[in-house]
């Protein structure tokens, strides 16, 4: 199956892709068709406010997952570093063939 991204059609100007100026060299229309594309084009044709402010909470976002994850690290030292206690809630159960 050929990939959307690599054939050999002429790019679409940007005037049949988002209502730009024509010559303006934008991509395929294939590349519209998945995430990736829209992405782009929609970060085109967005104000530089809304731009920023997206950068903005992609970095907030990350963030709160590097906090979440360094949390976690030191729970998970916290109980290797544990003894096991002596009123363990798991008992071994033998079973015999």
């Amino acid at each position: 199956m050929p990939d959307a991204h690599a054939h050999d059609e002429q790019p679409r100007s940007a005037g049949q892709a988002t209502g730009h100026a024509a010559g303006d060299s934008v991509g395929h229309e294939e590349c519209y068709a998945c995430p990736v594309g829209g992405f782009f084009l929609t970060a085109r044709t967005a104000s530089p406010e809304a731009l920023d402010h997206l950068v903005n909470a992609a970095s907030e976002m990350v963030a709160a997952f590097r906090s979440m994850a360094e949390a976690a690290e030191r729970f998970l030292d916290q109980q290797r570093a544990a003894p096991p206690s002596a009123g363990a809630r798991v008992r071994r159960i033998r079973v015999e063939d």
